[in-house]
């Protein structure tokens, strides 16, 4: 998001996504090239994959992750108006404060994730404290 910001901003927002498109057709090449042929079992279809649909613990993990996703990147849209209308910050500063806010976030999931380690409630406690 940082790059993307800063590439947009040095060349206007249709490089960001000429870069993007980029990126997925390298990706399908190294896939072609370099994954191995897989056979696919008899058992396997169409019909069958989507016949997952039908249970609710699908569509709750299917929801739970469009909900996670849709307010992450709502942080990501509001970042730049309000570091920019309220904060004061320039534009040109706005990739520095996304990867800044993104090294945040790993640190935080880091430390996070060992709390949970040593104590689940601890972890817990310790976010509603910070």
């Amino acid at each position: 998001m940082p790059l993307s910001t800063l590439l947009g901003q040095s060349f206007g927002w249709r490089a960001t996504y000429l870069v993007v498109a980029v990126v997925g057709v390298l990706t399908v090449v190294a896939i072609l090239r370099w994954l191995p042929a897989a056979a696919v079992p008899r058992a396997a279809g169409m019909h069958r994959e989507l016949g997952a649909l039908r249970r609710l613990q699908v569509w709750l993990a299917l929801l739970t992750g469009a909900i996670g996703f849709g307010g992450f990147f709502a942080v990501y849209s509001y970042i730049a108006p309000t570091t920019t209308g309220v904060a004061g910050f320039s534009r040109s500063a706005i990739w520095i404060i996304l990867a800044v806010f993104g090294l945040g976030m790993t640190v935080r999931n880091l430390v996070g994730g060992r709390l949970a380690d040593v104590s689940v409630m601890g972890a817990i406690l310790a976010r509603w404290r910070a």
